[in-house]
């Protein structure tokens, strides 16, 4: 998407060619339906996307989306908790990769409900395990699920996610690091893992400055009291009132000043 807004910013028509098929991802699509909702030109040949700047935009109206890679963990914390989280401004339409990640909250038992603009997630009285999941077109979620697999009832594997160990950190290593350090067995190959469900005991764990890593042990707070995560600054990236959303719903948080030696 942002190579497509920088050949959109040049005068001539530019053209980008994708190393994958874009047809996969949900975020390229988005933006070439805004290009071409505000009249500029976009023309898709196999892997070669080729944009015309119009001279002048057609003005129009735009709602945005709710950001679904962020829902994401209040759909998650529903489905630990066994309680209800309704979320907004989600069209069913959506062409955000992470929709399809509601769908595998039913895989852990949780109930989901759509309607033209919201996502209602119940969830289960007892997490269910026991089966593989792909989770390539949607691998911000990957740990996501893998903290979920912590509280099932058998061993759930997440496959298709050998890209996530070039995102802001090696994040199958760090899933594997933070739930070694919580007692939690975590089996890892280059494109997978599978969790083993267990009890995890309270743990002081590192985010690796990452994000979706802070976030998503984050959620095991809901079941772990006194979990301790370091360097929890990096949700900005994504979700400044991640902890302030954390604390709506009923958890305590206290943050901590880390002093150099100590």
């Amino acid at each position: 998407s942002a190579a497509l807004f920088a050949a959109l910013g040049g005068k001539y028509q530019r053209s980008v060619s994708l190393s994958e098929s874009w047809a996969t991802d949900g975020y390229v699509r988005m933006t070439i339906e805004a290009f071409r909702e505000f009249g500029h030109r976009v023309e898709v040949a196999d892997e070669r996307l080729t944009v015309s700047r119009v001279s002048t935009e057609k003005p129009g109206y735009v709602r945005v989306e709710s950001d679904l890679s962020s829902a994401a963990y209040a759909g998650a914390l529903a489905v630990l908790t066994g309680g209800v989280t309704r979320l907004k401004d989600i069209p069913s339409s959506s062409q955000q990769p992470d929709l399809r990640f509601f769908q595998v909250l039913t895989e852990f038992g949780a109930q989901i409900t759509y309607t033209d603009s919201t996502v209602t997630v119940k969830g289960p009285t007892r997490l269910r395990g026991g089966f593989t999941i792909d989770m390539h077109r949607m691998a911000d979620q990957a740990l996501t699920v893998g903290v979920l697999a912590i509280f099932a009832d058998a061993p759930v594997s997440v496959i298709g996610v050998a890209r996530t160990r070039g995102h802001e950190s090696d994040r199958i290593s760090a899933l594997a690091d933070c739930l070694d350090r919580m007692g939690v067995k975590v089996d890892v190959a280059a494109d997978s893992f599978t969790v083993q469900p267990a009890v995890p005991r309270p743990a002081k764990i590192d985010s690796w400055n990452d994000h979706r890593v802070a976030m998503s042990m984050s959620l095991c707070a809901a079941l772990v009291p006194g979990l301790q995560i370091t360097d929890v600054a990096c949700v900005a990236k994504s979700h400044p009132d991640f902890f302030a959303m954390l604390r709506e719903a009923g958890f305590a948080t206290r943050h901590y000043r880390q002093i150099r030696g100590t």
